[in-house]
């Protein structure tokens, strides 16, 4: 408990599940991180409004933080979330900080609701009794949730520009986008250029 009572250079956290986001605030904003790194959770609620699940930035929480690095995800609990409006909402607390670096890894792929190929295969098996390769899903059958529809139209590499914009101290950055449906897209920003690149 001592890093209650002092600021920490370092800090190192794995969030857990959304129900535990309440207890983020009371730890950031005594140890007011310079490095921060997190994982397998959020720091806000999920199930609030999607534009706040980074306010703990705004605070003291952030008032040091110079690097962000953090791997998170969004699964199938998280359907109806409007991502945009996180990674907006991310943008924003993120230009109340001084920060210098950001590195951050966002799965979308838990969101997929089609059969995995496993499946697929064990259900041909036993349907036919063959090793026959099922055939692929059809889209029509597994529509993108409302989650999976923001995600895919969210401009990745202008809101790279406006993170650079509102925030003065960045000098790197990387984020990468997971998904939705095997998408793949990453953007960064080094030495005063912004790049993006993509794979289907």
């Amino acid at each position: 408990m001592l890093g209650l009572n002092c600021t920490i250079d370092r800090l190192f956290l794995r969030f857990g599940p959304d129900g535990l986001c309440y207890q983020v605030e009371p730890v950031l904003s005594p140890t007011r991180p310079r490095h921060l790194e997190f994982s397998q959770g959020w720091p806000g609620d999920l199930s609030g409004p999607a534009g706040r699940v980074f306010d703990v930035f705004r605070g003291a929480g952030g008032s040091r933080l110079e690097s962000l690095h953090c791997r998170i995800g969004l699964g199938r609990k998280h359907g109806d979330v409007d991502f945009s409006a996180v990674m907006e909402g991310l943008r924003a607390s993120l230009s109340c900080t001084p920060l210098q670096e950001l590195k951050a890894t966002i799965s979308l792929e838990n969101l997929d609701t089609q059969p995995r190929a496993g499946a697929l295969l064990k259900l041909s098996r036993l349907q036919v009794g063959l090793r026959a390769t099922p055939p692929p899903p059809d889209p029509a059958d597994c529509p993108l949730c409302p989650a999976e529809h923001s995600a895919a139209a969210f401009d990745l590499r202008a809101w790279m520009c406006d993170l650079i914009k509102a925030i003065v101290t960045i000098h790197k950055a990387e984020v990468i986008l997971e998904g939705p449906r095997g998408r793949w897209r990453r953007t960064s920003f080094a030495s005063g250029q912004v790049q993006y690149e993509e794979k289907a």
